[in-house]
């Protein structure tokens, strides 16, 4: 009887061994076994059904296999068992609702670790308290509001757009523009950027501010004639357009614009990121008012060269900052797995464990879109470079929209100061 009570202690062992083993809490999805390595799951939430083909041929054919690569190289005893890492790539419709219950769907299937918030519409303040409240790590590759800065969990690849705002004053600056008319979208992404403008605006004249509700088509047109009738009485002036291109295409692409807006149709225009390359301004009038906007340069090393080759034949077109960063997103998280995960399988650190080491990461890695070292507040510091680009028409007859660079700014920091010799120009803009 003694030795029978003896194997069932044994067995008892056992089972509350093997309970406590698979009970053991993880932000992981995980499968093991003594062949199968553990599986580490990175989510990837896209904001529509077209931009699944190209996130799956990107993070399916080029990412994943390089970090598993990588991760292979290692050491044969750095991890016990093996670990492989997996994108789970799902799509929405865009909305911070559907956002926010892909976010609730995969913290239910144990991925907490998340490339997402593609636009900064996606990620109000309940996807942010979720994230927090369920350790959960989100990083977003292309979101740039102003007022997504310094929240918890949340991680970005683009500086903050009201970097943005200081370029363009600048750029008055070297223009010699000492008025601004300024049309800014009502909502924290235009707030953001026109607080910036305005401290570092230098002009000796005034900032006359136009604020029209996002997506109102017609409050814009309103607000466009009402701007219109103030550059009348204005000289030495460029207009400031907050916006996003939906805002104002159909007042933008109009043939009649010069008749319509006499005032500002031959002023010199500025832009915010999201009239750069955008799709919808198509008309020829865009061409003659250009829009002026900065962007984060695109680096020109070895390291990103290559990359384009293989990012070109799989996306079909050229990998720019945007397409870089999704990239350098992937390789952030999975290093600050790398990093936290201890060589036993006994303990698997949690979202938390990797958000503190990201930020310490991102100061020594140099990745595709250049250094990626994030702020205290886990947004990216904004480097030293940018792009002006802008809208023109080329000489053919008749001529077609064009969207050449016409300068760069560089800086050490972007602060309130405007100097305007950080601007120079690679074609000199003209205005009709």
């Amino acid at each position: 009887m003694e030795k029978l009570g003896v194997k069932k202690s044994g067995v008892l062992a056992v089972l509350l061994i093997a309970l406590f083993v698979t009970s053991v809490f993880s932000v992981f999805s995980i499968t093991t076994n003594a062949v199968k390595p553990v599986i580490v799951k990175i989510g990837v939430i896209s904001p529509m059904d077209d931009f699944i083909p190209g996130l799956t041929a990107l993070y399916g054919t080029i990412v994943g296999p390089d970090i598993n690569a990588y991760v292979a190289k290692l050491p044969a005893d750095r991890f016990n068992p093996p670990v492989k890492f997996e994108f789970d790539i799902v799509s929405t419709d865009g909305s911070a609702d559907a956002h926010l219950a892909q976010l609730v769907k995969f913290h239910k299937e144990g991925v907490n670790l998340i490339i997402g918030g593609m636009f900064s519409s996606q990620i109000d303040q309940r996807n942010l308290d979720y994230l927090k409240n369920n350790n959960m790590v989100m990083i977003s590759p292309f979101s740039n509001s102003p007022d997504l800065a310094k929240v918890d969990n949340l991680f970005r690849m683009l500086p903050d757009a009201s970097s943005e705002g200081v370029i363009v004053a600048a750029m008055f600056a070297k223009l010699g523009l000492n008025n601004a008319i300024v049309l800014e979208r009502n909502d924290g992404f235009g707030s953001g950027v026109y607080n910036a403008f305005k401290s570092a605006f230098t002009g000796t004249g005034t900032v006359y501010t136009y604020t029209f509700t996002p997506l109102d088509t017609t409050d814009f047109a309103n607000k466009l004639a009402t701007a219109n009738t103030q550059a009348k009485s204005l000289t030495s002036v460029g207009v400031f357009l907050i916006a996003i291109d939906n805002d104002c295409a159909d007042q933008l692409n109009r043939d009649d614009f010069a008749t319509a807006y006499p005032y500002l149709g031959g002023l010199p225009w500025f832009g915010t990121d999201g009239t750069s390359f955008s799709s919808i301004l198509t008309g020829t009038n865009v061409g003659k008012l250009k829009l002026l906007t900065p962007s984060p340069a695109t680096p020109h090393n070895t390291k990103f060269d290559e990359m384009n080759t293989r990012y070109t034949n799989a996306m079909g077109y050229p990998m720019d900052f945007s397409g870089a960063c999704l990239i350098d997103a992937g390789w952030m998280l999975a290093q600050a797995v790398i990093e936290t995960r201890p060589t036993s399988i006994w303990y698997t650190p949690g979202a938390n464990d990797v958000k503190k080491v990201l930020l310490d990461d991102s100061s020594r890695y140099f990745g595709y879109s250049g250094w990626c070292q994030l702020n205290r507040y886990g947004d990216r510091v904004s480097g030293n470079n940018w792009d002006i680009w802008g809208y023109g028409l080329s000489t053919d007859v008749p001529p077609v929209l064009i969207t050449p660079q016409y300068g760069s700014y560089s800086y050490s920091g972007i602060g309130s100061k405007t100097d305007p010799s950080t601007i120079s120009w690679i074609i000199t803009p003209t205005w009709p």
